[in-house]
């Protein structure tokens, strides 16, 4: 039995544009050309959230897009899916800065049901493990939030993503973590997008965050850019006062756009008067102050 993970669009599609996790993953172009599977041994692997790494086909198991692999791991093996197979593979390790000289671990079979039974068992342990590890961080007085917990395929390792504003010294909570899971603990520090990104919500323009949906990297944004965007620079003024100011201010700048259209549309069928009034209801709307 070989496991796969289909379009989430539920519709026709190439083999270029699947979508895995409400996220786009790297449009394949090449996937439709025949033979460009075999360009390179090298594929490109997506486990949980936005990990991906890149693995070695030694074996030259034939895998597409969405199959879901065994690979190598320290220890032990993992359990992920397929995103990309090719010639494009090279060019998304140049783009990651993945080390040529490093060690590249293999890619071991298509995925069995003993792995899956494994995995789903590693699986449905996180979210326990996640609020125990919540209160175990706060036993210790760790300044730190857990934000996600991670097994590996076979069970024998755990990854846990937390936040902090500053430096954290967690060598006593690896200790106390590992006595109580009984497991490898690796602990990796995430931004403040990638766990807006996990958990999802509504952006400024009305639609979903782009880091939900879409956005796998993210890049550092200079204060040019953020001022441009009228993104405030201190954290300290995102509180419900200063939301409610930015929600006010992105009325009254949808308030001049609809004063504008009304006047293009219905401009030359509207006296005087209609406009004038028009003007002082637009005006009071927009421009009241809290």
């Amino acid at each position: 039995m070989e496991y796969k993970l289909h379009n989430g669009s539920g519709g026709l599609c190439c083999k270029g544009c699947s979508r895995q996790d409400k996220k786009l993953n790297t449009y394949d172009w090449l996937a439709d050309i025949p033979g460009n599977a075999e360009e390179s041994d090298m594929v490109e692997v997506q486990f949980k959230n936005t990990r991906k790494g890149y693995f070695r086909n030694s074996n030259k198991i034939k895998l597409e897009k969405g199959d879901v692999v065994a690979v190598e791991a320290a220890p032990g093996h993992d359990i992920g899916v397929v995103t990309l197979t090719g010639r494009l593979v090279p060019l998304q390790m140049k783009k990651a800065n993945f080390k040529a000289d490093a060690e590249i671990k293999r890619v071991y079979r298509k995925a069995k049901p003993v792995d899956m039974e494994k995995f789903n068992e590693a699986k449905a342990k996180e979210h326990a493990t996640m609020i125990r590890a919540r209160q175990i961080a706060l036993n210790l007085n760790l300044d730190m939030k857990i934000g996600d917990v991670e097994y590996q395929g076979d069970g024998n390792k755990a990854i846990f993503y937390y936040i902090a504003d500053e430096r954290v010294d967690f060598r006593q909570l690896i200790k106390v973590l590992a006595e109580a899971f009984r497991v490898r603990i690796e602990m990796k520090q995430i931004g403040a997008r990638q766990e807006a990104g996990r958990i999802g919500g509504i952006g400024p323009c009305g639609r979903e965050l782009c880091c939900a949906t879409w956005m796998t990297s993210f890049v550092s944004v200079s204060t040019s850019a953020a001022r441009f965007q009228d993104i405030s620079l201190n954290n300290s003024d995102f509180c419900p006062t200063s939301c409610f100011h930015q929600c006010f201010h992105l009325v009254k700048q949808a308030v001049k756009q609809l004063q504008c259209a009304v006047y293009r549309l219905c401009g030359a069928h509207i006296n005087a008067s209609a406009l004038q009034q028009g003007n002082r209801i637009f005006g009071a709307a927009a421009g009241q102050e809290v």
